[in-house]
């Protein structure tokens, strides 16, 4: 119960941030860490999908190695 209270915590503050956040790749950024911290992951990312494309890129994440982000 105390690990879905944090997560709860964590998500109602990622939600304030967000509404007033103009820099969408910081706002990405932090969901990342919050996920990774919230799932006590090693490494987390956001995904966009490219339809002209057909393809995934990763917008945002961390525990990535460097220049991943991106691609």
């Amino acid at each position: 119960m105390q690990v879905l209270r944090q997560q709860l915590a964590a998500f109602a503050q990622f939600t304030a941030r967000s509404l007033g956040e103009n820099n969408i790749d910081a706002l990405m950024r932090d969901a990342c860490l919050r996920a990774r911290a919230g799932l006590n992951a090693t490494h987390a990312k956001l995904m966009e999908y490219l339809p002209e494309r057909d393809t995934l890129v990763l917008r945002a994440g961390v525990g990535w190695q460097g220049g991943y982000v991106g691609r």
